[in-house]
């Protein structure tokens, strides 16, 4: 509690931000979605540029205070952010079940997704800009060869009656 006071007080606290861009149309009325609250920031460029390392092209971004969902992204045709809170947490368990697949699979180097990081003690993206959608599709191929669906407790052959 007193890291949150002293955080409050320096001004080092950061509200949680996520951050969705418009890949294609320019931000404008109607082209993102309403929520309980507006979004906090909408910023447009000039052209569309890349974003994220390389990883969308878009025509700009908007700044929720709370994140969207997955209906609402698709709608809008936005894409988010992999700095979201939200996403870095689902990022990092979906490379763990990729890059777990990756080592059991041994697909050449040229087709991993994911390499072991020694330092973290945990499975990277290989590449700087592997697009979530990618990850995703990796992931649920991981969980269909398990047999599983997504999120789902394993179920014990031996205890199968």
């Amino acid at each position: 509690m007193d890291n949150i006071n002293k955080a409050f007080k320096t001004g080092e606290y950061e509200k949680t931000e996520y951050k969705y861009y418009s890949t294609q149309r320019p931000v404008d009325i109607g082209t993102f979605p309403k929520t309980g609250s507006p979004p906090a920031r909408i910023v447009n460029f000039d052209e569309r540029k890349q974003v994220e390392n390389g990883l969308y092209l878009a025509w700009g971004y908007l700044v929720y205070g709370a994140p969207l969902t997955e209906k609402q992204i698709g709608d809008y045709e936005l894409a988010a952010s992999p700095d979201n809170p939200d996403m870095k947490e689902r990022l990092r368990d979906q490379t763990h079940v990729v890059g777990s697949r990756e080592e059991y699979k041994r697909p050449p180097e040229k087709k991993r997704l994911t390499c072991f990081n020694p330092d973290k003690r945990a499975y990277v993206s290989c590449e700087p800009a592997v697009k979530p959608e990618r990850l995703e599709e990796r992931f649920r191929a991981a969980v269909c060869d398990l047999n599983l669906e997504p999120h789902q407790p394993r179920k014990d052959k031996g205890h199968e009656r």
